[in-house]
């Protein structure tokens, strides 16, 4: 007996929370079909179960046709607390597991009700769980973990690659415990990382694959424009012979032909409302003045140039504080409103007025705190300021405020290590842990070399590769220019303004695309600030 796949087909929403694309065209099929195809193919798989809501079995069935496959009607497909978990993977979308909280992508999909249900009527000691909008399947890589999964030994096995190339199989008991207990696959997880005497099972558990798939970023998932997008493309470049690549293959080939994962728009844009401050010890003073406000209309344009993507994010945060602008909570309206994806808020929390607290609340995912201390004394030492009481709080303000809201936004405090606070950090995670806040511990950055470096162990690849925010983040700044990088305080690269430009004709101007190319080849001096930047593995 070989293996039963488990196809989860919402077709009104996305693993992302977005409206579904799996009648989508890729090639000439459907989504859904190509998904069921692929997996068909696979010599292990000997089922394929699709999980459809009643109302959509019709559709599913002009979908499918022939396809072998079999519908299983259910009107539990989705999962209502699935909503907070995917909120929560808007920073981490290209990554199996990471972002706030370190949820994985097997938190998207898949309903352990059914997924029991299903187990139960055939009669299989296990299931796998496939993503309907993922029509990419290695079959040399379901060979593998089938030989190695021992359901009796293992209640689930799980692949580190990226979404749409990741595999899980669930044992019919962890199905069983996670429908009773309401768990996931991700709580299971923490469970087992928490515990070090379980560490050697804990890594049976994830089938290790090689180290150019798994650090491979992509959505290889047509649940969002972006990533339709992103496998029309990769379906140009390789037609028909996609669908039977190795994943490792494919890797390889991303690895040398970093262009194909181009996309028309960045993946997250950071905009400086202002350069008024208080600004944090880590930053100098913004150079084009300490009174620069972005103006809400030109900011508007920039946002309504952003609908070509739906999984847009965007960061209130630069060189000022947010909360200084005239106009803050109208900035934040106007990106809810424009449709943005995940919004996030970086700020040193010195006010925070009524109405600021409110368009928080209501129209953000993410607000990141700027604390680096645990008391009064260092923050004094660090921020030359006595305001430590008045940030503390306000935070307690904004953790109720919060709380009220369902938990969102997501509180995240900042802690940058230097030798002033370094006997801090510890503590300073424990407690913001433990208050409901996700603790960032974070280096210190020197700006490519404009600040003093206060670094502690500054902590770099073994070898240099080409910058990452550089081909996904955009920096705006409060005079509405765009430099070819967010460290460039000197803005003496400028790729466009958004005044003028959209926010297209900027990210694919030649400033950006010189840069790219550039670093592509392994020429990391093609500007000034380059060599001495320590700020090109960050993701995020």
């Amino acid at each position: 007996m070989g293996i039963l796949v488990f196809v989860e087909a919402d077709f009104d929403k996305s693993p992302l929370g977005l409206p579904a694309r799996l009648e989508a065209d890729l090639g000439g099929k459907p989504v859904l079909l190509r998904t069921v195809e692929s997996l068909a193919a696979a010599p292990v798989v000997d089922n394929v179960v699709v999980a459809v809501n009643p109302r959509d079995a019709e559709r599913a069935k002009s979908i499918l046709g022939n396809a072998p496959c079999e519908l299983f009607r259910s009107a539990k497909v989705d999962l209502a607390s699935r909503t907070g978990m995917r909120r929560l993977r808007r920073w981490a979308k290209n990554c199996w597991r990471g972002g706030l909280d370190e949820f994985t992508v097997f938190s998207e999909f898949g309903n352990p009700g059914v997924m029991l249900e299903v187990a139960l009527k055939y009669n299989r000691e296990f299931i796998m769980l496939h993503s309907a909008s993922a029509p990419l399947v290695d079959p040399d890589l379901l060979d593998n973990m089938f030989d190695r999964y021992k359901p009796s030994q293992q209640p689930y096995f799980i692949t580190n690659s990226p979404p749409g190339l990741s595999v899980v199989f669930y044992a019919r008991q962890m199905m069983e415990t996670m429908k009773k207990a309401r768990l996931t696959v991700d709580s299971a997880m923490r469970l087992k990382r928490h515990d070090r005497r379980r560490e050697p099972e804990a890594l049976q558990l994830v089938y290790l694959v090689n180290e150019v798939l798994a650090s491979t970023r992509g959505r290889f998932q047509a649940d969002s424009k972006r990533s339709l997008s992103f496998l029309r493309s990769l379906y140009d470049a390789f037609g028909g012979k996609l669908f039977s690549m190795k994943f490792t293959e494919l890797a390889d080939v991303l690895w040398i032909r970093p262009e194909l994962a181009d996309d028309i728009l960045p993946e997250e844009i950071e905009v400086e409302l202002t350069t008024r401050g208080p600004w944090p010890w880590t930053f100098p003073e913004p150079p084009g003045g300490s009174d620069v406000d972005l103006p809400l209309e030109a900011l508007k344009k920039c946002l309504g140039g952003l609908s070509a993507r739906d999984d847009m994010l965007v960061t209130f945060g630069g060189y000022g504080e947010p909360l200084s602008h005239p106009q803050f909570a109208d900035c934040l309206k106007a990106a809810r409103e424009a449709g943005v994806f995940g919004v996030h808020v970086r700020t040193m929390l010195n006010t925070l007025s009524d109405e600021a607290l409110e368009a928080i609340v209501a129209n953000s995912d993410v607000v990141s705190i700027i604390l680096d201390s645990n008391d009064g004394k260092t923050y004094n030492n660090l921020f030359g300021s006595d305001e430590f009481k008045t940030v503390a709080a306000n935070l307690e303000r904004l953790t109720e405020a919060t709380k009220k809201g369902g938990g969102f936004p997501v509180i995240v405090a900042e802690f940058t290590r230097v030798a002033e606070n370094e006997a801090e950090w510890e503590p300073f995670w424990h407690a913001h842990l433990d208050a409901g806040r996700v603790p960032l511990v974070r280096g210190f950055d020197y700006l490519a070399g404009q600040v003093r470096d206060r670094s502690l162990i500054p902590l770099l690849p073994g070898r240099r590769f080409e910058c990452v925010p550089l081909s996904r983040a955009m920096f705006v700044a409060a005079s509405g220019t765009v430099p070819v990088c967010r460290v460039d305080l000197k803005e003496t690269r400028i790729a466009g303004d958004i005044s003028t430009e959209s926010p297209e004709e900027i990210w694919n101007a030649r400033e950006f695309c010189d840069l790219r190319s550039a670093h592509r080849r392994g020429d990391y001096k093609a500007f000034e600030l380059c060599p001495a930047c320590r700020s090109w593995p960050v993701v995020s």
